[in-house]
C-alpha cells in the first residue's frame, strides 16, 4: 500500500516487522505506481510483514533515538550546487518567492491557486538555471519536473514537499531569511521526508504540507 512507503533522500523505505513489536527500516526499489499501491521490484520478500499505518511515527521515533540516523534528510540536499556569489543569490531570489507563493496556496488548501502558481515557479526556475550553471542536471531539476497540476491536494503535496525543502535549504544557504526576503519553517513530521521545510513571505506559520489539517505544525529555523 502507498501508505506504507516513506521517502527520504529519494530512497523509498518501509518498516518491516522482525519480531513482536520490533520493526526495521528497509530500503526498497519501487516499480509502477497504482492508485492505492506500489509495485515493489526489490527489497522485500513475499512473506514480509510491512507496517502500513503509522510508519511515519516509527521513522520519527528512530530519528529521536538516533539523531544522526542515515534517514535524516540533508540540510543542503542539492548535490554540487552551491550558492556562493551575489549573482547566484540574485538569480535564486525570484525562484524562492515563486515557491513561497505555491506554498501559500497549498497552506490555504487552494488546489486551483496552486496550479496557477506553477507556471511562475517553472519560469523562475528557467531563469535561475540560465544564470547558475551548477543547477543544470541537479536534483532540483528532477524535483521540479515532478510538479504538475494535480486532481487532489494530496497528489499536489507529495512532489512539492521535497522540492520545497530543497529550495528552502538553498534560501537558507543564501541567507535570504536573514535578509528578510522570506521566512523559513520546518515541520518535524511531514508525510514524505519526515522533516520538510518551506519558505513564506510572511512570518505567520502556515504549513503547506498539511494545510488546514495541521496548519501550525512546525517552527521557524535560522
Amino acid at each position: 500500500p502507498r501508505s506504507a512507503v516513506l521517502f527520504t533522500r529519494d530512497q523509498p523505505l518501509v518498516f518491516v516487522e522482525v519480531a513482536d513489536n520490533t520493526y526495521q527500516p528497509r530500503t526498497i526499489e519501487l516499480g509502477p505506481t497504482g492508485d492505492l499501491a506500489y509495485a515493489v521490484q526489490s527489497g522485500l520478500a513475499a512473506d514480509d510483514r510491512v507496517v502500513t499505518e503509522a510508519a511515519l511515527i516509527l521513522e520519527g521515533q528512530a530519528q529521536l533515538s538516533n539523531p544522526f540516523n542515515v534517514m535524516e534528510p540533508m540540510i543542503h540536499g542539492m548535490g554540487d550546487e552551491v550558492i556562493d556569489s551575489a549573482a547566484d543569490i540574485a538569480a535564486l531570489q525570484p525562484l524562492v518567492l515563486a515557491v513561497a507563493d505555491a506554498a501559500a496556496a497549498l497552506a490555504n488548501d487552494d488546489l486551483a491557486a496552486y496550479g496557477e502558481s506553477l507556471p511562475a515557479v517553472v519560469e523562475k526556475w528557467s531563469a535561475y538555471v540560465a544564470q547558475t550553471s551548477d543547477a543544470v542536471g541537479g536534483p532540483l531539476e528532477k524535483m521540479i519536473n515532478a510538479l504538475t497540476a494535480s486532481s487532489t491536494l494530496k497528489e499536489a503535496r507529495e512532489p512539492f514537499e521535497p522540492f520545497s525543502t530543497a529550495v528552502a535549504d538553498l534560501a537558507r544557504q543564501a541567507g535570504l531569511h536573514e535578509a528578510g526576503v522570506v521566512h523559513i519553517f520546518q515541520c518535524p513530521m511531514t508525510p514524505v521526508l519526515g522533516k520538510g521545510r518551506w519558505v513564506q513571505r510572511t512570518d505567520d506559520l502556515r504549513n503547506p504540507f498539511f494545510g488546514s489539517a495541521m496548519l501550525t505544525c512546525g517552527a521557524p529555523i535560522n
